[in-house]
């Protein structure tokens, strides 16, 4: 193992491949990110492997063991809480880079998408919208994207005054866990208005289902805060507003580093680059009325 390795530090970039890490297709949800990332890498004469670990830390780790003597550059959504649960695993004669999760003391080049302040906006406006009743739908609370979303859940609803109510947090472990349809029942019968959801999987599933609960003259309708890319198109007569990223943003980036780490690789220093979201809010009279908040 250590000759193949010392082999492949002296003759660099000869497998041409990008190893990527996701804990599954659904729960990522940025299908469009790595369309672009495999488009930008194979004009730059890469291809991308990608396996899915279903959100289990053993299959992450042997995913590392097997990039590292089989790819140029890693390229991770963790689900690891500390950095120390992968560390042994981890490569260090090749560029890993963790997207929108960074495990706690991880101390590789980190991509983030950070959005307290669009969280933060998103629930003070719906709450200055008379919504007051506010559901959350978190993935593990131990990844970067859910901390800092509860975390501006939790701020939002104290600053207007209103109580947290556990009843209607909802915490998604994995990806089989996750039933939509059974979340928005819980939030109707609890006398919810709208429903916080922190991730682009999480939206996506919510909105599916809130398409036919609010288009039910028996039922009140149920606002959505909820996670897109930007360009992606969801329902319009969802009452919906969306936290975006561009996507160019974050592709153009995550090729940028790892080409660069690719041919520094002596470059050992942290870098975590925090991309802010921003808020859409829209005012439903048959016109979408788009404001945006950063």
């Amino acid at each position: 193992m250590a000759e193949k390795i010392e082999e492949r530090m002296e003759d660099n970039n000869q497998t041409k491949t990008i190893g990527v890490v996701l804990p599954a297709m659904s729960a990522s949800s940025y299908d469009r990110v790595f369309d672009l990332l495999a488009e930008q890498f194979h004009a730059l004469g890469y291809r991308l492997i990608i396996t899915m670990t279903n959100w289990k830390l053993d299959l992450e780790q042997k995913a590392y063991q097997y990039f590292a003597s089989n790819a140029d550059c890693i390229l991770s959504i963790s689900t690891a809480e500390f950095y120390s649960e992968i560390e042994e695993y981890v490569p260090m004669h090749i560029p890993v880079i963790f997207l929108f999760h960074k495990p706690e003391g991880c101390p590789r080049t980190c991509i983030l998408e950070s959005d307290y302040s669009a969280t933060y906006q998103g629930i003070v406006s719906f709450t200055n919208r008379g919504l007051r009743r506010i559901a959350c739908v978190s993935n593990k609370r131990s990844l970067f994207s859910s901390k800092e979303a509860l975390r501006a859940y939790y701020n939002a609803l104290e600053a207007m005054e209103i109580e947290v109510d556990d009843k209607i947090i909802f915490e998604i472990k994995n990806t089989s866990s996750f039933e939509p349809h059974q979340i928005v029942r819980i939030a109707a019968e609890e006398g919810c208005d709208a429903i916080l959801a922190t991730s682009p999987a999480l939206t996506g599933g919510l909105t599916a289902c809130l398409l036919f609960h609010n288009t039910s003259p028996v039922n009140t309708p149920i606002a959505l805060l909820g996670y897109g890319i930007m360009d992606n198109v969801l329902a319009s007569n969802v009452h919906i507003d969306l936290i975006t990223h561009p996507t160019t943003q974050v592709v153009e980036l995550t090729v940028q580093q790892a080409m660069y780490l690719m041919h520094h690789p002596d470059y050992k220093n942290e870098r975590v680059f925090r991309l802010k979201g921003t808020l859409q809010t829209h005012t439903y009279n048959d016109i979408p009325n788009v404001q945006n908040y950063y």
